[in-house]
């Protein structure tokens, strides 16, 4: 009785919901998940046969193709006629033609054997050298893999290595000693397979194969491979024979792979086959994601539809409610949703009646406001445009030349020189106001502008020294405003700090590898490492304690905002040699006005 008192204090909507939701779920998600797993196991199982049947006839036709070049090869070995014509000493070229002209069997092998590339017999004999299908064995093949170990086998199959129109290839060639009595020595026949004819016989676009002979490097594969000489799978080839299908990894693709074994006729050598499907992952996966989907979709439609139907039984009485309540709370955006033609119905509708005249009142009240906030802003305006009017920069400039006369008049000549720099100085500083860019020659204008001032206050102690590559335009040369001046005004103020006199601020201006760098030298008392890491460290990381520093951060960040973090402020200095700043701006990036930078 608990339990149903506690489910009787949940409201109609969820106790109608909960149990229809356990009724509906129950049998689908159960029915859904035993055909989703069974569907996956049955199609990847499907894909597992196929893989293994392909492998099957990869491995009949290696069989056959492998068996017929082996009887192929025994023609030769049990033809005494070769055993005669390697073995003969010849004294001049026509002796050798005329006897290997009449020599028809391997043109006629090749002609009539569509799965051949290519035979060459390797021999001994130096009066013979190299002729049509017949090579020297030179010392460079005699120190080859193959030939030393078919020195003590009769059979090898190997993966040989040819380079085609630029590129290498391996193909399965087939290495047959042949005995020669008449010499008591030796010859190798070489057959190698056409890569054409394994591409006929074995492509299939939807399980390709991968195929090897012993550790050798791939000698076919109708899929590219990252590491096309390599098996993309693990084989212990010490344990020779395998059969075995798993799931594998081939280029970080998985799928479903079948590896055997096929040891040719009469062989020690071992052909490695891997057929291979990535659908027998992907399209499981594939298909259990559809069938989930649509199970979700077959449990999420009706479970909508009942919400949709237990909303239906409280959803009048709870709009009227909840209307009454949020027009309590002075919330008045109540949607006209209520259907019907009973008391609750006109209830409702009396209800819509008095929010829209209480929604009248307050958006005239409203309206009435903001009239007034906007009479109140315009007169802000007003005042603040009386305000800036009465900074006139040409009075400052014609009461600064007022001044310089009169000094001029009264033949103190530095005075006057001093208030005719900063006069140029004010005027630049105020014009460039809003600008985003300044050329590089009123940059430095400006800055010796700033230079010649502070040698009027401070004489000797102040010097200074522009170098400019020759090379660099700087009339065309465009940079950000105010780049300089306050670096310059930092070494005035703290790099000759403590110099009495024949201070010196060096400027270079050079490019190097596609950038602009701006040195700034003083030979002032210069810093200690903790000093100079801290001023690092500074000019990254904002810190307003240190002022010493704020500007050049400011800087810094305005370089890297516009050019790019690749580009800034560098900071070097030692104790007792000066500090050197540099900045660094792109060439190709800065504004340009036209003309050539550079020459």
């Amino acid at each position: 009785m608990k339990h149903f008192n506690l489910f009787n204090n949940i409201k109609i909507q969820k106790q109608l919901f909960s149990t229809l939701l356990i009724i509906i779920s129950v049998p689908i998600l159960t029915t859904g998940i035993i055909l989703v797993v069974n569907a996956k196991h049955n199609i990847t199982k499907s894909y597992t046969e196929q893989v293994s049947t392909e492998n099957a006839r990869v491995k009949a036709v290696l069989f056959d193709l492998t068996t017929n070049l082996y009887n192929i090869s025994e023609n030769f070995i049990l033809n005494p006629q070769l055993d005669t014509l390697l073995s003969e000493e010849y004294e001049n070229n026509s002796d050798i033609r005329k006897a290997f002209d009449q020599y028809k069997a391997i043109t006629q092998t090749l002609s009539q054997q569509t799965s051949i590339y290519k035979m060459i017999i390797y021999h001994n004999n130096p009066t013979i050298g190299d002729y049509p299908n017949f090579s020297y064995c030179s010392t460079k093949i005699r120190t080859t893999e193959w030939y030393q170990k078919i020195k003590d086998q009769s059979v090898l199959w190997n993966s040989s290595e040819y380079i085609e129109h630029g590129s290498v290839y391996h193909h399965l060639t087939l290495y047959r000693k042949i005995p020669l009595p008449l010499k008591n020595d030796f010859a190798v026949l070489s057959i190698t397979v056409s890569r054409n004819y394994l591409k006929n016989r074995l492509d299939n676009n939807y399980i390709p194969s991968i195929i090897s002979v012993n550790s050798e490097p791939v000698f076919y594969s109708n899929i590219p491979l990252e590491c096309s000489d390599k098996m993309p799978v693990k084989i212990k080839y010490s344990e020779g024979y395998c059969q075995n299908t798993s799931k594998v990894m081939i280029d970080d693709t998985a799928g479903i792979g079948t590896l055997s074994t096929l040891q040719p006729y009469r062989s020690d050598n071992y052909i490695y086959i891997l057929s291979y499907s990535k659908a027998a992952v992907a399209t499981p996966r594939r298909l259990a994601f559809t069938y989930s989907m649509i199970l979700l979709l077959a449990f999420f439609i009706p479970s909508v539809l009942l919400y949709c139907y237990t909303c239906y039984f409280s959803a009048r009485v709870s709009l009227l409610r909840s209307a009454m309540h949020q027009a309590s709370l002075d919330d008045y955006n109540i949607i006209n949703s209520f259907r019907g033609h009973d008391e609750l119905s006109e209830t409702f509708d009396d209800l819509l009646v008095m929010i829209k005249k209480i929604q009248y009142k307050e958006a005239y009240i409203y309206k009435a406001l903001i009239r007034e906030q906007e009479l109140i802003n315009k007169q802000q305006q007003m005042e603040l445009k009386i305000l800036t009017s009465q900074i006139n920069p040409h009075f400052l400039y014609n009461t600064l030349e007022s001044i310089r006369m009169k000094a001029f008049n009264n033949k103190d000549n530095d005075v006057a020189t001093g208030i005719k720099l900063l006069g140029r100085y004010l005027h630049y500083a105020l014009e460039s106001l809003g600008k985003t860019d300044t050329t590089l020659s009123e940059e430095l204008y400006y800055v010796e502008l700033y230079l010649n001032i502070q040698k009027i206050r401070f004489n000797n102690r102040v010097n200074y020294k522009i170098t400019l590559e020759p090379c660099l335009n700087a009339e065309q040369y465009h940079i950000l405003p105010f780049l300089l001046q306050p670096i310059i005004e930092n070494s005035v103020l703290h790099g000759l700090e403590g110099i009495a006199g024949n201070g010196m601020i060096n400027i270079l201006i050079f490019t190097e590898k596609n950038q602009l760098n701006i040195q700034i030298k003083d030979n002032g008392e210069g810093m200690q490492p903790e000093e100079l890491q801290s001023l690092r460290k500074n000019i990254v990381k904002k810190d307003f304690s240190k002022t010493k520093s704020i500007g050049l951060y400011n800087i810094n960040q305005r370089i890297i905002l516009y050019y790019g973090p690749q580009y800034g402020i560098t900071i070097d200095s030692k104790k007792g040699k000066g500090t050197v700043i540099e900045l660094r701006l792109p060439l190709d990036r800065l504004i340009s006005k036209g003309g050539n930078h550079i020459c």
